[in-house]
């Protein structure tokens, strides 16, 4: 199935990845106590592995049940982010993807798959980064490889928590059994990449 993009939502989205970059950089730099411009990129790999293929692992799935989704940027929590980053802490919620049910609504079934989508779609991808960490020869690149698997499955964990507007809440509704097996993996894979 296409995915079709607004133009107001690929720009939402391009510049929700620009912000979480700038966010994650001007935190790292606060930490380190001088400007680490060199941040920006791997931050940037983060937005693009992570954080942009949850949200579209929810679209996807919304649409597939015939549902209207788009993200949307929020800026008000943008700013809030970048306000908390000049602390050297990172808390990031750029945005999300807006669901309008067709018909009568979503069931409680189709709520918890489009729900469980965003963070399948991370813990596959940390998985296939954990992979390439074990098999990688050169140590940054390992590291590299390691940040984007631990970031992945810290984003599944965190969605999992099953407290509204969290995945996690929508997931364990539908299904515990399907939540519990996510979040253990998901703290499998996060441990494994500490």
């Amino acid at each position: 199935m296409k995915i079709n993009l607004s133009e107001k939502e690929l720009k939402d989205l391009i510049l929700s990845c620009i912000c979480l970059a700038l966010i994650i950089t001007i935190a790292y730099s606060v930490k380190s106590k001088e400007l680490q411009l060199f941040m920006f990129i791997p931050a940037l790999s983060i937005g693009i592995t992570a954080f942009l293929p949850h949200e579209l692992a929810h679209k996807f799935v919304a649409q597939k049940y015939g549902h209207w989704a788009e993200y949307r940027a929020w800026w008000e929590g943008i700013a809030i982010a970048f306000l908390i980053a000049l602390t050297g802490v990172i808390f990031i919620a750029p945005g999300a993807v807006y669901i309008i049910p067709r018909g009568i609504g979503a069931s409680r079934e189709e709520s918890g798959k489009i729900a469980a989508a965003g963070p399948i779609t991370n813990l596959i991808i940390a998985s296939l980064f954990v992979v390439l960490m074990e098999l990688a020869h050169n140590m940054l690149l390992a590291r590299f490889f390691g940040l984007l698997a631990y970031v992945n499955a810290f984003l599944a964990m965190f969605n999992l928590i099953p407290f509204s507007p969290l995945d996690g809440s929508k997931i364990i509704f539908w299904d515990r059994g399907i939540w519990l097996t996510m979040l253990i993996i998901s703290i499998l894979l996060f441990i494994a990449t500490m």
